[in-house]
């Protein structure tokens, strides 16, 4: 109980801060699983090296399987808000100290139930942060220096990690410590989060409406953006500058619609999607697909400037 319990807590207060309702119960569930199976990988891998009397290190690899298991989770489940990896890597740190805490307990029959308790919610605590941390930072790596930051925001858990196990304070002292690092954490970064997604909306749904109006009613000619497709016309085939103005359009399509159901979701008033809208929906998607790939990596490339392609624009359309 005292490992299931600061799960439960941490992961109804991030759906308690998204404001946006993008995180979803299933993909909570499977990135708990995962955690789960993380666990039991991370215990082979402690057996093994015990057999063979080698060094232990299991902030090292403990850390290194969590991240393996939220980047799969990633993979799986794109994700396009911070909120998400929030949400998503506390889950799978927590299935990974649900099944670390059985284990542990089941080792130490006689365990004081005190001790117990403490390092239940310590460890519980420390994976849950950990996780969540890692795959915040990862996501939100800078373009410009996106491997230095999911390299520092590695260092930074393994670092945490070894520091708790090493026990230079009391359990007590730890546990205090560890819920004070992570709360001041993610109330910085979930404040982060909401400022981030309010000035995508803000900005990017006006952007989108003002030039999917003027591709629609043909009055690209006197804009800037008109004049930009005039410059890159003569670069394509008549058939493949076609198709670019056809992806523009269904891209656009499918953002401003991405958008306006986000800001329906965060004051409550979004209707659940019927069947044909999802159809309707996985169609165009289908569509836009067979057009990125026919315009090509140069014509994508070309569009950057008038359409951004940011990541929140793209996983918004799931």
């Amino acid at each position: 109980m005292a490992s299931i319990l600061p799960i439960i807590i941490y992961l109804i207060m991030l759906k308690l801060l998204d404001s946006f309702k993008v995180v979803k119960w299933k993909t909570l569930s499977l990135a708990f699983a995962l955690g789960m199976l993380s666990a039991g990988l991370a215990y082979g891998v402690s057996v093994i090296l015990g057999q063979y009397s080698m060094p232990f290190y299991s902030f090292l690899y403990e850390e290194i399987i969590k991240a393996l298991a939220a980047l799969l989770l990633l993979y799986l489940c794109p994700m396009a808000f911070t909120i998400e990896a929030m949400a998503y890597g506390a889950a799978v740190g927590g299935g990974f100290a649900f099944v670390e805490n059985i284990i542990y307990i089941c080792s130490i029959p006689n365990m004081y139930f005190i001790t117990e308790l403490f390092r239940g919610l310590g460890t519980a605590l420390l994976h849950i942060g950990c996780t969540s941390l890692f795959l915040t930072l990862w996501l939100n790596g800078s373009s410009n220096i996106i491997r230095q930051g999911r390299l520092i925001g590695s260092v930074i858990v393994i670092t945490i990690h070894f520091l708790f196990n090493a026990h230079y304070l009391s359990p007590l002292q730890q546990l205090g410590a560890v819920i004070a690092f992570f709360l001041f954490a993610f109330v910085v970064i979930s404040t982060y989060s909401d400022k981030k997604v309010a000035q995508w909306l803000d900005h990017g749904i006006a952007n989108h409406i003002s030039l999917y109006n003027d591709l629609k009613e043909g009055r690209l000619s006197n804009s800037k953006a008109g004049e930009y497709l005039q410059k890159i016309k003569t670069q394509f085939e008549p058939e493949v500058f076609f198709d670019i103005v056809c992806f523009m359009q269904l891209y656009l399509d499918l953002v401003i619609a991405a958008q306006s159901r986000l800001m329906l979701q965060e004051v409550g008033i979004a209707p659940p999607l019927t069947k044909e809208e999802k159809a309707d929906r996985a169609e165009k998607i289908k569509e836009l697909k067979t057009l990125y790939k026919r315009i090509g990596s140069t014509g994508v490339h070309i569009l950057h400037p008038l359409l951004s392609f940011s990541k929140e624009d793209i996983n918004a359309l799931k």
